[in-house]
C-alpha cells in the first residue's frame, strides 16, 4: 500500500511540473539573459533537460540576499524536471519541480551568514539546511536538517 501511495504521489507531482507554465531554454544566447543583476537564466535551468521554470519572487530574494551577504550565491540546483529530479533522489512534490527552490552556495560567507540571511528572506518559505549548501523556496513555510 505504501509503495502504491508512493508512485501516485509522484505521478501526481509530475503532472503538475509538467503543466506549471515555464519558459523553454531556446538557444545559447537567451541562457545569458539576466534575470537579476547577479543571476542570469542559465544558473536556474535543468541539468538534464535545459528546461526552465523561474518563480520571479525566487530571483528577487535570492538578489536580496546576494546584496546583503556581499558575496556571490551559486545556484547549485534550479529548476529540475521530473526525470532529473527522480535520478537525484528529490522529493515527490519538490518545490524544484515548480522552480520555486533553488539550492545554493556562498563561498566567502560563514555558514551562519547565510543561514540568518535565508531566515530573514525566506521566513515564509522553505529553508534545508546541509552540510554542503542551503535549500530555499518560496513554497509553504518549512524547516528541515539533512
Amino acid at each position: 500500500m505504501q509503495n502504491k501511495l508512493k508512485d501516485l504521489a509522484q505521478k501526481l507531482a509530475d503532472l503538475a511540473a509538467e503543466y506549471t507554465p515555464h519558459i523553454q531554454t531556446l538557444g545559447k544566447g537567451i541562457n545569458d539573459v539576466n534575470l537579476a543583476p547577479n543571476f542570469k537564466l542559465r544558473e536556474f535551468e535543468c541539468k538534464h533537460c535545459g528546461t526552465v521554470k523561474i518563480d520571479p519572487e525566487l530571483v528577487r530574494r535570492l538578489q536580496v540576499m546576494r546584496d546583503e551577504i556581499g558575496k556571490p550565491i551559486i545556484i547549485n540546483s534550479g529548476y529540475r524536471c521530473p526525470e532529473h529530479n527522480r535520478a537525484v533522489g528529490g522529493a515527490a512534490g519538490s518545490q524544484h519541480l515548480y522552480g520555486t527552490a533553488a539550492d545554493i552556495v556562498c563561498p566567502g560567507a560563514s555558514i551562519q551568514q547565510v543561514r540568518q540571511a535565508a531566515e530573514k528572506h525566506f521566513k515564509n518559505g522553505g529553508i534545508g539546511r546541509y552540510n554542503t549548501y542551503t535549500h530555499v523556496d518560496t513554497g509553504p513555510k518549512r524547516r528541515w536538517t539533512g
